[in-house]
């Protein structure tokens, strides 16, 4: 499960069963700003509401030990939650560049996490704490 629209039309050239899509918002600014190309908003929450994944790769704009994982969106927000709720396991896919950092909207606690993947090793305090809430962390 994911809102990626980049994601959906693949999974459709190289998956062997039916592709569903959430609808809801897709905003323009939002998408010229931060090539954010995801579905949003509140009616495609719903829709996820009534779905169940085994995997949920999420992605966020920040993570921190104060905040959790965070994005800079409103409309992408709720979809994030509505993911997390409905998967058995959250992947967080994690550059360096955004760990530490904080931004507006709470997505959802760092123990809401199963698999944090980054492209280098975590902050001491970051790695610990996502020990201590058994998430799994793969790095380089």
């Amino acid at each position: 499960m994911s809102h990626d629209t980049s994601l959906f039309f693949l999974s459709g050239q190289t998956v062997k069963q039916d592709s569903q899509s959430a609808s809801g918002g897709y905003n323009q600014i939002t998408r010229i700003l931060f090539r954010h190309r995801s579905i949003c908003g509140e009616d495609a929450a719903k829709f996820i509401d009534t779905r169940y994944a085994h995997y949920y790769f999420a992605s966020a704009t920040g993570i921190s030990l104060e905040n959790g994982v965070n994005t800079l969106t409103s409309m992408d927000v709720e979809v994030k939650r509505a993911m997390n709720r409905n998967a058995e396991k959250t992947v967080l896919l994690m550059d360096h560049s955004k760990i530490g950092r904080s931004h507006f909207y709470k997505a959802f606690d760092i123990s809401d996490i199963d698999i944090l993947i980054s492209d280098q090793a975590l902050p001491k305090s970051l790695e610990d704490r996502c020990r201590q809430e058994k998430v799994e962390i793969i790095t380089p």
